[in-house]
């Protein structure tokens, strides 16, 4: 319940941007959850959706996984999409970006900590470190995300 509550305040509340992606998180560290992820590709054809991105390297460290997934874009605003080791739903809303809600079954996140460290010390100001580091860990914990994504119907 708690990654439908996430997707939908991610859906009404992101500017619209190339890519972004999210981890379901309490309340507290909402503000340390946005990352951007370092390949996000996604087209429509023939009525399939197509998407190939990679993790953020805050998450998953710098040897991060590339995932491809597909579904059939048909007339509804919600698509079941699936690949090799990552499932879910797209949701597409007019003059929003597509966001999908997706899992990782066979994910298990190992992350050099100097690597992540480093990741995160680079890009954010000291005092969210913390909290983008508590976001990394529950991501190891459960590899769970949104994917956001501007991708035309």
């Amino acid at each position: 319940m708690k990654l439908v509550v996430v997707l939908m305040s991610a859906v009404f509340t992101m500017a619209a941007s190339a890519a972004s992606y999210h981890v379901p998180v309490p309340d507290s560290l909402l503000k340390a959850n946005d990352y951007t992820p370092t390949k996000a590709e996604g087209s429509i054809v023939n009525g399939k959706l197509n998407v190939t991105y990679c993790l953020p390297t805050e998450l998953v460290g710098d040897k991060a996984p590339t995932f491809t997934f597909t579904g059939n874009a048909g007339a509804s605003d919600f698509v079941n999409v699936s690949g090799d080791d990552v499932y879910g739903v797209c949701m597409f809303s007019k003059a929003k970006p597509m966001t999908c809600m997706l899992k990782y079954p066979n994910l298990k996140p190992q992350i050099d900590e100097e690597v992540r460290d480093l990741a995160i010390n680079k890009t954010f100001p000291a005092d969210v470190v913390g909290n983008r580091l508590e976001v990394a860990k529950l991501f190891q914990e459960n590899p769970a995300g949104l994917l956001t994504l501007d991708v035309t119907r």
